[in-house]
């Protein structure tokens, strides 16, 4: 206990109290006499076994007391730090301290036995050489972050693959600063790998595909939005991928050929990417691979590039040799305001871009592919509409035998007047689905309605042209 006496008899003098709190419950208490002339002070520090008699100035008295704050000070400062080491010797959780490159300047009996390091080599390790490639490079551009001051810490999962299985942690990275001075970057590991396999159960077989073996849609949106959730779909990357002549497979050599391409797609895109990415089957021949803590544009693109390369190479089944190729399309994190959905058709339509282009390519998803894929949906809702109001129109143009001149028919000719004269573009979106088919038909009968007994030449799409019973729907309508 700590206890004052202040006596003065000047009329005019103040006193001025200070508490310091401590985890003790330890008060230290500063006091100043202002009035001039005082004298008379007393006082009693029992706590710390100080007594001071009367008759000491109020400047003198001042003082002292400082001093005594001061050394009590330091004293908890000493008492703090080592509280601290205790706790970081002790923890159950892997710490180190390392410096913005990776070196080791301390580590704690847990973190080194994470990576079974011996004592005489705590301080010769580098912690970029205790991860797989996979994570080294992540890290090492999160600490350089970290020292620099352009990131307030970071969070990075890796997987350390063993004879026991797989390993997952999670490394916390937190800067030390000592006065607005950068003291090296504290590293937390805490183990992930119960979570990952309680994740995993949760994908249970309605979230599988029973072909391959993969993860469906649904597996597919459950990790998804669990990344919108924490964050983390800003730094994960997701790969359209679509086969090019999947569908000349079925055709020429039945659906039973088709599956085993599929599995044997499956497979090779499973063994392409890291164990801790996702590869799904969302339908048809479509897949979708989500590369998590990878969301820089050329590595994406890199793995990409070697989805095409892997998938171009012939497969052999039931004993002939099959050669698929894939379209990619990759969409990179960024956007604040991203959804699972929004991230997924960003990758669908670098995708679509790429089949335009040929096929057996990689795009990347741009702003502007966004917005022509807006202006795609409104084109193709609108021609629905305009097709279901009877809002379309047929205007003829004369064919002429340019030898004898005679009129020898007409062509029909689509047009939607609320649109103007040129739909080419109201046509071409209509090619990309069956709402084209939907048209054809319909000028097919106006046509043949309004001219009647006459030769009217009608533009058919390849969509309609290959369907089953064309010919006996013509002849039905004449």
């Amino acid at each position: 206990m700590l206890t004052c006496e202040v006596s003065a008899p000047a009329a005019r003098a103040s006193a001025l109290l200070h508490r310091l709190r401590t985890t003790a419950a330890v008060a230290a208490i500063v006091g100043a006499v202002g009035a001039v002339g005082a004298v008379g002070a007393v006082v009693v520090l029992a706590s710390f076994g100080y007594r001071w008699a009367p008759a000491i100035g109020s400047g003198v008295l001042a003082a002292v007391a400082v001093g005594i704050v001061v050394d009590r000070n330091r004293r908890l400062l000493a008492e703090a730090r080592s509280q601290f080491a205790i706790a970081f010797l002790n923890s159950p959780s892997g710490l180190a301290i390392v410096d913005g490159a990776g070196r080791l300047e301390r580590a704690n009996a847990a973190f080194a036995g994470i990576f079974q390091i011996a004592d005489s080599r705590r301080d010769k390790t580098n912690l970029l050489d205790l991860f797989p490639a996979t994570g080294r490079d992540a890290i090492s551009v999160a600490l350089q972050a970290i020292s620099a001051g352009r990131a307030p810490g970071s969070r990075i999962e890796v997987c350390l693959s063993g004879d026991d299985g797989d390993r997952w942690l999670l490394a916390m990275m937190t800067p030390l600063n000592r006065a607005d001075r950068y003291g090296g970057i504290l590293v937390q590991l805490e183990e992930t790998t119960e979570r990952r396999a309680a994740e995993s159960i949760l994908v249970d077989q309605s979230a599988r595909d029973a072909l391959t073996g993969l993860g469906n849609r649904t597996a597919l949106f459950r990790s998804l939005d669990y990344a919108v959730a924490n964050g983390s779909i800003a730094r994960s990357s997701v790969l359209f991928v679509d086969l090019d002549r999947f569908k000349w497979v079925n055709d020429t050599l039945g659906h039973a050929a088709g599956d085993a391409v599929l599995v044997e797609t499956a497979a090779r895109l499973r063994a392409l990417v890291r164990p801790g990415d996702l590869v799904t089957r969302v339908g048809g021949d479509e897949f979708v691979v989500v590369l998590r803590e990878l969301h820089l544009a050329d590595d994406a693109c890199d793995v990409a590039a070697r989805v095409v390369e892997t998938l171009r190479e012939p497969m052999r089944v039931d004993g002939h040799d099959v050669t698929v190729c894939a379209s990619v399309g990759v969409s990179i994190g960024g956007s604040h305001d991203e959804t699972s959905q929004s991230r997924l058709a960003d990758a669908d339509t670098a995708m679509y871009r790429a089949k335009q282009a040929g096929g057996n390519r990689v795009e990347l998803f741009t702003v502007p592919m966004r917005r022509a894929r807006e202006r795609h949906m409104q084109i193709d809702s609108e021609l629905r509409g305009a097709l279901r109001d009877h809002e379309l129109d047929l205007h003829f143009q004369p064919i002429v035998n340019l030898r004898t001149g005679s009129f020898d028919g007409v062509e029909a000719l689509l047009r939607w007047p609320a649109r103007g004269e040129d739909i080419e573009a109201a046509i071409a979106v209509a090619e990309e689905s069956e709402l084209i088919v939907e048209i054809g038909e319909w000028v097919l009968a106006e046509a043949m309605h309004r001219a009647p007994g006459c030769l009217v030449g009608v533009n058919v799409s390849v969509r309609q042209l290959i369907r089953p019973m064309f010919t006996e729907a013509v002849l039905r309508m004449l």
